[in-house]
């Protein structure tokens, strides 16, 4: 029990619901949000309390379940429930055989909540969305089928039914539920502003950890027997926050999107002083963070929305200067100095990391070009000289690791799915710009930040939000595409959960 840290969790939270309530009913009914809260409230005061996260478990699988009946967007409720705990993995304990599969929160929500959503709108087939296949749709499918098959050869045919199951559970489950929940204007902007209201309060966690020097969600993982790997990363003399992400470095890139969709979000704020001060929240969270790449992700998603939006453009060039000013002035000082110092390339502190990237990518291209088409899935064993002090061999770019393991024809089915979404979505907003230029800077949003998230791939691993943000552009391709005659995204949002009516195209907020 760690009741010191849930006093103070539960006090961050409860100011930002309480300051965020008006701003979400432009975007959610305020049943839902209610609904959401007192969730996010509860399983966060169970986790804290819980001695077994078997104990946990149990709640969290009843919560869930039963607000995702109940919730008029269960996509949107995934999005603010996938991170109450530190994603730790325990195997369910059966009798007969070694292991079953670990179970964490993102399974918790799958099962219980996105699967069922998945099959609602299968069975229901509104429109013919849910049963149509996109080439989107192919190249993930065909991307997660050669992960499986290049394996298979390797492993006992039980362990390829787990392998697939859990592909399905982590990622074709959630991919699906998202796209073809996402098909209206009201779901993207509901799933868009919840999204953010959870990064908002894992930012101001995240600040928290970093000026006290105290890691609050620490306690959970190792109460429950779990050790934590990379628990007090230092970055110069400052500690990395990581609030529930389980390290800094996907709590910078979860926060860093958070910002991105803030961007399309905050149009429905009116207080231009509350406007400043989330946006100032957020960069000081992944500044709080210390993980360099998402400071340039969030660099790139701010100038790359600036330039697509049809509202930014003209802001793009006044940012520019503005940041270019700043950051001369911050030069001139202790402050701007000590920024600099932590800065990738031409920062003094923690460069080892940039010549252990540097090692990883010649040796990655090294063994790539040994097994070009389809990679090797034993290659780990052969970059043992690449194995940290840690114990363990950190391929810090997604595009290597992915090639190293599948080969470039998995890498081109890889990258494929996410081109071939942005590029839909791109020009689905290009051709909206004149017809609604509120739906086209939604568009916008979704296409800064999955271009960011490309360019953040190069520095980490891949995570969760690359196939929600995805799933989300495939969604808004089919709700919003011009050569489609049911123009259902078109509808304002309504608060309290109004049942929204037509308004002719062209009408925007």
């Amino acid at each position: 029990m760690h009741p010191k840290e849930l006093v103070v969790v539960l006090a961050i939270a409860l100011i930002v619901f309480a300051v965020a309530r008006p701003i979400a009913r432009a975007y959610m009914s305020d049943a839902d949000f209610v609904r959401r809260r007192n969730v996010w409230l509860f399983l966060t005061a169970c986790a804290f309390l819980s001695p077994s996260f078997w104990i946990y478990a149990g709640v969290a699988a009843v919560t869930c379940w039963w607000a995702g009946r109940r919730d008029s967007n269960p996509a949107a409720f995934f999005l603010i429930a996938f991170a109450i705990i530190p994603p730790v993995d325990f195997y369910i304990p059966v009798i007969g055989i070694n292991t079953l599969f670990s179970l964490n929160q993102a399974r918790i929500l799958s099962l219980l909540v996105m699967l069922p959503l998945a099959l609602r709108l299968f069975l229901r087939n509104e429109g013919g969305i849910a049963r149509r296949l996109t080439l989107i749709d192919v190249l993930l499918v065909a991307y997660i089928t050669l992960q499986v098959v290049l394996v298979t050869p390797f492993e006992s045919f039980t362990n390829t039914l787990r392998r697939s199951f859990l592909f399905g559970v982590d990622t074709l489950i959630v991919y699906y539920a998202f796209s073809r929940s996402m098909t209206h204007r009201r779901a993207i902007v509901d799933a868009m502003a919840t999204f953010s209201l959870a990064c908002i309060i894992y930012g101001s966690i995240a600040i928290f950890e970093w000026a006290k020097g105290w890691l609050l969600y620490q306690g959970v993982s190792e109460g429950w027997g779990m050790s934590v790997a990379g628990s007090f990363l230092m970055r110069g003399q400052d500690l990395r926050a990581q609030a529930s992400a389980g390290h800094s470095l996907t709590l910078g890139y979860t926060l860093t999107i958070g910002f991105g969709l803030w961007l399309y979000v905050r149009s429905a704020v009116k207080s231009r002083a509350l406007r400043f001060a989330t946006t100032a929240l957020f960069c000081l969270a992944i500044y709080a963070a210390h993980a360099r790449g998402p400071w340039l992700t969030a660099v790139v998603i701010y100038f790359l929305y600036l330039a697509i939006s049809p509202a930014g453009r003209s802001m793009f060039l006044k940012s520019a200067t503005v940041a270019l000013v700043t950051a001369g002035i911050l030069a001139a000082t202790p402050i701007g100095q000590r920024v600099i110092d932590t800065l990738p390339f031409i920062g003094t502190v923690d460069q080892e990391n940039v010549i252990y990237r540097r090692r990883l990518a010649e040796e990655s291209w090294r063994l790539v070009m040994q097994n070009p088409l389809f990679g090797d899935p034993f290659v780990a064993s052969r970059m043992e000289d690449l194995r940290q002090g840690q114990g363990i061999i950190d391929l810090m770019n997604a595009y290597a690791a992915v090639a190293l393991f599948t080969g470039l024809v998995g890498l081109a089915l890889f990258v494929g799915f996410f081109l071939v979404g942005t590029a839909r979505t791109y020009a689905c907003q290009r051709r909206l710009q004149s017809v609604s230029p509120e739906v086209a800077s939604m568009g916008a949003t979704l296409v800064a930040c999955m271009l960011g998230s490309l360019f953040f791939m190069a520095t980490a691993s891949i995570d969760w939000v690359e196939y929600v943000l995805l799933a989300c552009m495939a969604g808004y391709i089919s709700a919003f595409s011009i050569s489609s005659r049911r123009m259902t995204g078109l509808a304002p949002v309504e608060p309290d959960g109004a049942r929204a009516q037509p308004f002719a195209v062209g009408t925007s907020r």
